[in-house]
């Protein structure tokens, strides 16, 4: 199956960089990939590529095997997206404790404001 432009747009929506959603559907096709390899399948710049490993092998979305020259391998889709929307869940949850905070601290200003009147309504 051969992955199209809406899979990199959706891997970006769940929250890959660009180039991270390049990558990792290009180490899904094979058990392993140097980072040229990498870099050439995903045609990506070969300067950026070893960032986008690591930020990958960081957030375990793959799995650096040592040797003579270091591979990179996908971690299954399942778990990979799994880890990915658990990831969009802890940020969804923050946001939403630091909205309920903000609401909190904002609306007695709010409502100060409401009530306030100026003398200087009065004038004409």
């Amino acid at each position: 199956m051969e992955l199209d432009d809406n899979a990199v747009n959706d891997l970006v929506s769940l929250g890959l960089s660009g180039y991270e959603a390049r990558v990792y559907p290009a180490l899904v096709r094979r058990e392993s990939y140097t980072a040229a390899e990498a870099a050439r399948a995903a045609d990506v710049p070969r300067q950026r590529v070893y960032d986008v490993l690591d930020a990958l092998v960081r957030r375990r979305l793959a799995v650096q095997r040592p040797g003579r020259v270091a591979a990179i391998s996908a971690v299954a889709p399942e778990l990979a997206l799994a880890r990915l929307m658990a990831l969009q869940r802890e940020s969804l949850e923050r946001l939403n404790a630091t909205s309920a905070a903000l609401a909190t601290a904002l609306l007695p200003v709010w409502n100060d404001g409401r009530t306030h009147t100026d003398p200087l309504d009065y004038i004409e």
